[in-house]
């Protein structure tokens, strides 16, 4: 019977790598960890004292929208629910956020196009609305998380939302 020393020290072990790799020099994102909710996920990584790199907002000039109505600038605080609430950057390609160069959804760059209804749905429903392309082919079904709708506040999507209306 094996002990179970050998596979905790190497558990250990592999935790110990990972905190070190964000030590030093910032690194592309996804290559660094952080606990959230009980798990493990990727976060972009940065030197202490060193500011995170700020994304370049793609938006719609305010008082201006695709569908004919009047709406508002949209704020950083959707930008930040992508990156840090959501953690949608580990999966999602974004061209305009150097953050967002994840391999495993659809390219978000252009989302916007598809209407607020659809991007919302995607969010708290991600099985209803499946994408036809993702990096690897088909997008397969359950590959999104599918509890955005309890884990973000009513805040936090609404701001998540509007930000990614704005990627045309």
């Amino acid at each position: 019977m094996l002990s179970r020393k050998p596979f905790l020290l190497g558990v250990l072990l592999a935790v110990v790598l990972l905190v070190a790799s964000c030590k030093g020099t910032a690194q592309p994102a996804g290559e660094c960890v952080a606990p959230r909710d009980g798990q493990l996920v990727a976060v972009p990584c940065t030197t202490p004292g060193t500011p995170e790199p700020t994304p370049t907002l793609t938006t719609v000039p305010a008082g201006t929208s695709t569908t004919g109505g009047a709406t508002a600038a949209p704020s950083t605080d959707g930008l930040q629910v992508f990156l840090r609430e959501g953690t949608c950057f580990i999966c999602h390609t974004i061209s305009s956020v150097p953050q967002a160069r994840g391999q495993i959804g659809p390219d978000l760059s252009r989302i916007g196009q598809k209407g607020d209804q659809y991007v919302r749905q995607s969010i708290t429903d991600p099985n209803a609305v499946i994408a036809d392309k993702c990096p690897t082919g088909p997008c397969p079904a359950d590959a999104m998380p599918q509890n955005f709708a309890q884990t973000l506040t009513t805040a936090q999507l609404d701001a998540l939302v509007a930000y990614l209306v704005t990627l045309k």
